[in-house]
């Protein structure tokens, strides 16, 4: 977002349940019928979306309609924007770093964030 100019006003952790990530090379989510992933939810305008989704490498994300939690209780209807198909890359470090520093400022789940950290593993014994 910081790379479009896009400062949301609020932004809120939330759950997405039924869907796992994988980084082939960037965050990739994908049906996962026993997982669950977590990020931001923001409010954007189409505006927004068109420059956070129009940078350069960003590559092609589809909406898809989802229910996520914010703070356990609140289901709230959201867009996820998501590739159409894995790439079986290995993972961008500079990138898994940026999103590792992003899930620590936004306070993601502990578990969550040593998740994140074991695709640096998987990259380092590859």
């Amino acid at each position: 977002m910081a790379q479009s100019a896009v400062n949301p006003a609020k932004v809120d952790v939330a759950k997405l349940s039924g869907y796992d990530i994988a980084l082939d090379p960037h965050a990739n989510i994908f049906p996962h019928p026993f997982a669950s992933v977590y990020g931001i939810l923001v409010q954007v305008t189409h505006e927004e979306l068109n420059r956070m989704y129009g940078v350069t490498g960003v590559g092609v994300f589809l909406p898809e309609a989802v229910l996520v939690t914010v703070n356990d209780t609140n289901w709230i209807p959201a867009l996820c924007f998501m590739p159409p198909c894995r790439n079986e890359l290995s993972p961008d470090q500079a990138y898994l770093d940026r999103l590792i520093e992003a899930a620590i400022l936004r306070g993601l789940p502990q578990d969550y964030i040593a998740r994140l950290k074991k695709f640096k593993r998987l990259e380092a014994t590859a």
